[in-house]
């Protein structure tokens, strides 16, 4: 990943932060992403200490940020290194796991900025950053992480599963209207997780998908050819 510039969302914990710590870890320069800047600065000095890339912190709340603060973070990112090869969506919140009149408006607001219009607002807000990567040979990526729910709706998952499924049709459009870039969805299944432990609080540890391996299948796709597939 030498000479890659990679934007990771939801840097700041479980999947984003294993993420970050393995593509710097592989010579990438990593943009942090995540709603703390105290957090990333953890990552920073871990990655720093590492004697890897100096990577960059770029804290965003989603459910505080204005509809002008994604076009904010693009023109930083312009400035400071030019383009970017890959943005990979980590961050998501799990809201409330109950029937939905117990689900409040302001969870169900909060859950819906997190795991989708966030993550729909910075991908088009990143557009032109990430096409600025094509004129070097380099064909960016974009990953949204989706969810099982989306695939087996049940009860009580009206809000999160809502918002992933917005995600994960939001990724089928972009990987037909963007002929310049690769485009996934990722189900990463029952990985060992903050947000798994919260919903399965009973679960074995042994039954669950170790974050490892889930983060390989993430560095596969992202190590891949330049080349539009």
């Amino acid at each position: 990943m030498d000479k890659q510039t990679i934007f990771i969302t939801g840097a700041s914990g479980g999947l984003g932060r294993e993420l970050a710590l393995a593509c710097a870890a592989r010579g990438a320069t990593v943009v942090l992403h995540g709603r703390k800047a105290e957090k990333l600065e953890e990552i920073y000095d871990e990655i720093v200490q590492a004697g890897h890339a100096e990577p960059f912190i770029m804290p965003l709340d989603y459910t505080q940020a204005s509809v002008t603060a994604f076009d904010e973070v693009a023109h930083a990112l312009s400035k400071e290194v030019g383009s970017i090869s890959a943005l990979v969506h980590c961050a998501a919140t799990l809201g409330a796991v109950s029937p939905i009149e117990q689900q409040t408006a302001e969870n169900l607001r909060n859950t819906w900025l997190v795991n989708a219009m966030g993550p729909i607002m910075l991908t088009r807000a990143l557009a032109g950053v990430l096409r600025a990567s094509v004129p070097i040979g380099i064909a960016p990526k974009v990953l949204f992480t989706s969810d099982s729910h989306i695939q087996r709706p049940g009860p009580f998952w009206g809000g999160y599963g809502a918002s992933k499924a917005a995600i994960a049709h939001f990724a089928d459009m972009l990987a037909l209207e963007w002929d310049f870039a690769n485009v996934h969805a990722i189900v990463p299944g029952e990985m060992d997780s903050p947000l798994r432990q919260k919903t399965h609080p009973g679960e074995s540890k042994a039954a669950r998908i170790p974050l490892a391996d889930v983060v390989q299948r993430y560095i596969t796709l992202l190590e891949t050819s330049s080349s539009k597939a």
